[in-house]
């Protein structure tokens, strides 16, 4: 993780918290790829976020199949280097 992505996500975990959410990161022994973050909404929703560096930054192959096999089971994932876009996602996700 960069510096920049750090600071992006320290800044949404705060948002979130401050939101009436809890931002967790978690991991998945023996996989690679998982969202980095995962949120809970005060509605009791889960949603994920997977920051990257920039807009230009491609997501690995694992990364790919964790995010399918997620949106497959009906979760919203995002995947994103905007802070803006990613609190909007969290205000939508709490609207549900």
């Amino acid at each position: 993780m960069t510096d920049i992505e750090r600071k992006i996500e320290d800044a949404f975990v705060k948002f979130v918290e401050s939101h009436g959410g809890k931002c967790l990161k978690l991991r998945e022994d023996g996989r690679n790829g998982f969202p980095d973050r995962t949120v809970l909404t005060p509605n009791h929703r889960v949603i994920f976020i997977e920051f990257k560096r920039n807009a230009a930054s491609k997501l690995q192959a694992s990364q790919i199949k964790q995010i399918e096999e997620l949106r497959d089971l009906g979760f919203r994932v995002l995947v994103t280097h905007d802070l803006d876009r990613a609190k909007e996602f969290y205000l939508r996700a709490i609207q549900w």
